[in-house]
């Protein structure tokens, strides 16, 4: 990049070069990028090997990405939420209470997550369990199509990511009517 094209290598870079190594599971060849880079990890950096070690059940490294993390963004809602997490993954419940009494402390709150569409020219956003769409009647209705044709053939929801005291069909409910599926149905 340097040398031929004369580009000055900048945190986006390196952020993109950890998270293809995470998804890669290079988890400690992108950690040798980030102890070698000139300037200091950001948020981005950090969160991307965070969030490569959740996917891939690496605790270790992923609480340590998680509190290098927090010490950039000690406020950082995401992280606390990837390291309880992480925590919630191995089973490690004192931890997750920990995470979650810390962040009721400092008032740090999870932000809802949405998905958003664009359909002829008109902007649609969804929410998990949302009932407020002009269509959510419709909605629904498809989604319940949708599914049943999935059981049909087999398909079961991961729900290993459904970290919540919760029956296994509840949590396969979670998965299936997730805000992100809405769209799908809208086009």
């Amino acid at each position: 990049m340097i040398q031929e094209y004369n580009i000055t290598i900048k945190q986006e870079h390196y952020g993109c070069i950890v998270d293809l190594l995470g998804r890669a599971y290079l988890l400690m060849e992108a950690l040798k990028i980030i102890e070698a880079m000139s300037f200091p990890p950001n948020v981005v950096i950090w969160g991307s090997l965070m969030a490569a070690c959740r996917v891939h059940e690496e605790f270790e490294l992923g609480e340590f990405a998680a509190k290098q993390l927090l010490e950039v963004d000690p406020e950082h809602d995401g992280a606390h939420i990837l390291l309880s997490s992480i925590y919630a993954n191995a089973r490690r419940w004192k931890d997750v209470g920990e995470v979650r009494k810390l962040m009721k402390n400092r008032g740090i709150i999870k932000e809802r997550g949405c998905s958003r569409i664009e359909l002829n020219n008109e902007i649609h956003e969804f929410m998990m369990a949302d009932r407020n769409h002009k269509r959510a009647d419709e909605i629904y209705e498809k989604l319940d199509e949708v599914v049943s044709d999935l059981k049909l053939v087999g398909y079961a929801p991961n729900i290993g990511s459904v970290l919540v005291d919760l029956e296994e069909e509840e949590k396969k409910e979670v998965v299936l009517w997730h805000s992100e599926n809405w769209p799908f149905v809208l086009g």
